[in-house]
């Protein structure tokens, strides 16, 4: 499998209307990425692996900063972020068992600016963590004389510490790594359709700084249930 592409952004739509003479628009945003993965069935089909690798290089990002749209104010050519990124992406699923599923997701990148680093920004590009992996499992229990299904099923995602802009509490406007852990508990009834479950996203309360706005930082969902009733017809 390979990939490659070169896209072109043009800046600042909104700020086309304006007639100030002054306004210096942001240079066009160009990129080439390549990429290049093979995939693969194993062990006799009950697994498979979709693994891949890409190189990026993009001349004039468009990247927002204190949560301000980046054309908001003029830039001027001189001051253009360029950046240059490569990487891995791996995806392994499994069914060792009949009733159990496993997957694992495996992410690793090198974002960086090339050239100086755009003043009063990080010294990263933006909402780029170096790792992200994750792994999940459910497990299918058919219950004799029922016919229905249960399915218990756990994942955990976990990133690196990344760029998300200045803000209060953050050491050069980058904020660190952490894990999160969903799972929910699954009734299915094949023969009538139904689907209940009971829910929850960031079961163990973790605290992460996803962006920055204005100085101030954004944070993740905290932890919540859901519990859902789906008929399909």
């Amino acid at each position: 499998m390979r990939l490659f592409a070169r896209s072109a952004r043009l800046p600042g739509w909104n700020l086309l209307a304006r007639s100030t003479a002054e306004l210096a628009l942001m240079p066009d945003e160009t990129c080439w990425h390549h990429q290049a993965g093979v995939k693969a069935d194993l062990w006799d089909g009950r697994a498979r692996m979709d693994a891949s690798g890409f190189v990026a290089r993009t001349r004039g990002l468009v990247s927002p900063l204190l949560g301000i749209g980046p054309l908001a104010m003029a830039v001027a050519a001189t001051q253009r972020r360029d950046m240059r990124n490569h990487g891995v992406d791996v995806v392994l699923s499994a069914r060792p068992l009949v009733q159990l599923e496993l997957s694992a997701t495996l992410g690793w990148q090198q974002a960086r600016w090339t050239g100086a680093v755009p003043a009063g920004g990080p010294n990263r590009p933006l909402y780029a963590p170096d790792t992200t992996a994750s792994l999940s499992a459910a497990w299918r229990q058919s219950l004799v004389g029922t016919g229905s299904v249960l399915v218990p099923r756990v994942a955990a995602r976990w990133r690196s510490a990344m760029a998300v802009g200045p803000a209060l509490g953050l050491t050069d406007g980058i904020s660190p790594g952490g894990w999160q852990v969903a799972a929910a508990l699954q009734l299915e009834i094949p023969d009538g359709g139904w689907l209940m479950s009971l829910e929850c996203e960031n079961c163990l309360d973790q605290t992460l700084t996803d962006g920055a706005v204005v100085g101030l930082p954004t944070l993740n969902p905290p932890r919540w249930w859901q519990l859902r009733f789906t008929r399909r017809f």
